[in-house]
């Protein structure tokens, strides 16, 4: 799963599944770090986070949220 990351952006990013599927597009985190996913694979994806073009490294783990049959309804991570 792809994430875009505002050129300047440090801090917690936040992203909320708006639906279920394999993810065909980017996802666009704002300023804030939020961001829409509108589609999330049931099982946790692996994430390619990019800032200004380059790649970046999450620091520490992702953290998914789960509705009760344990679909993800969204996650966060840390960048620096």
């Amino acid at each position: 799963m792809r994430i875009e990351l505002q050129p300047e952006f440090k801090g917690q990013v936040t992203i909320q599944c708006k639906g279920r599927g394999e993810p065909t597009a980017a996802v666009i985190v704002d300023g804030t770090g939020a961001g829409d996913a509108y589609a999330c694979p049931k099982s946790e994806p692996l994430l390619a986070v990019s800032r200004g073009g380059q790649l970046v490294r999450i620091d520490g783990s992702v953290a998914w949220s789960r509705e009760g049959s344990g679909i993800p309804t969204g996650f966060q991570f840390l960048v620096k």
